[in-house]
């Protein structure tokens, strides 16, 4: 019986820190910008990016529409709608190669959007080069062509073999 509730106050003693863990991390998860990439600039070379964004605990009361645009680095003006709605999360896709600028910014429905602030992820697209992709290809293309010979040729030896 003793065993038991040293056993159980341990794990009481973990759940407990977990929980403390948890809400010391509550603000750092519900700050404003992306949360996901991590960090003011990502590199990619497929030409995609997930974003996830978040709101501070002052305004997580109530409907958020989002807005978020993508601007190239020399562009300026309204930029390029990516997303919007009450989503916290999109996926873009089909970038070209270059550097881009996404921010994001919220309303409650029915006000009008805020300026943009001065916060944006910087998203580098730098694709494969194809000085190394051509010879990858040209060394499949000869795998495929030696299996499909080494098939063709072992059949016609296995055949040549049964008949005699």
């Amino acid at each position: 019986m003793n065993h038991a509730l040293i056993r159980m106050r341990t794990q009481f003693r973990t759940v407990a820190a977990f929980l403390f863990v948890a809400i010391l991390q509550l603000p750092i998860a519900l700050g404003e910008g992306f949360l996901e990439p991590e960090g003011s600039s990502y590199r990619t070379d497929d030409g995609t990016v997930p974003l996830v964004w978040g709101e501070t605990e002052r305004n997580l009361s109530g409907d958020r529409v989002y807005e978020v645009r993508r601007w190239g680095l020399d562009a300026s003006g309204l930029g390029q709608l990516v997303y919007e709605g009450e989503d916290t999360a999109s996926f873009v896709s089909g970038l070209g190669e270059g550097d881009y600028v996404f921010r994001i910014r919220s309303k409650a429905k029915g006000d009008a959007y805020p300026d943009w602030g001065d916060e944006g992820l910087n998203v580098t697209v730098d694709y494969i080069d194809m000085a190394i992709v051509w010879p990858l290809m040209g060394a499949g293309a000869l795998s495929f062509v030696v299996l499909i010979g080494t098939i063709a040729l072992g059949r016609r030896a296995t055949e040549g073999s049964e008949s005699s």
